[in-house]
Formats: C-alpha cells, structure tokens, sequence
C-alpha cells in the first residue's frame, strides 16, 4: 500500500492502480483505508506519515474507505 499511496501522492495513477491490484490479490483487508491506516498507526510513531500515507491513497484509482 506504500507504493500505491507514493504514487497516488504523486498522481502517477497508473503506478497507483498496479500496486491496488496486488494488495486486492494478496491482503483484502487492507482496501479499507480504515483498517489500513489503523494496522499502519502500529508502525509509525509519527501520526502525520500515517495520514501522508492514506492521502495518498485517497488519490490513487480504484480505492475503497
């Protein structure tokens, strides 16, 4: 979800929908930016790159949340 979010932010959409198609074959769950960003909140201390994160995915294609 890393790289899709980078390429969301960065609106490479193409990127973006590639790196969502792999996480939609290999971890479901994590197309819920909801549960997404609370899992990614237990790696990261700083609050704000969890929300960099989920902006970014909030711009990628083919999102859910």
């Amino acid at each position: 979800m890393g790289i899709a979010a980078a390429c969301g932010q960065l609106n490479h959409r193409e990127m973006a929908r590639a790196a969502i198609e792999l996480v939609r074959k290999h971890q479901l769950l994590y197309l819920d930016l909801k549960c997404y960003g609370e899992d990614a909140e237990k790696g990261f201390a700083d609050t704000s790159i969890v929300e960099q994160l989920l902006q970014g995915l909030r711009k990628a294609p083919d999102k859910t949340g």
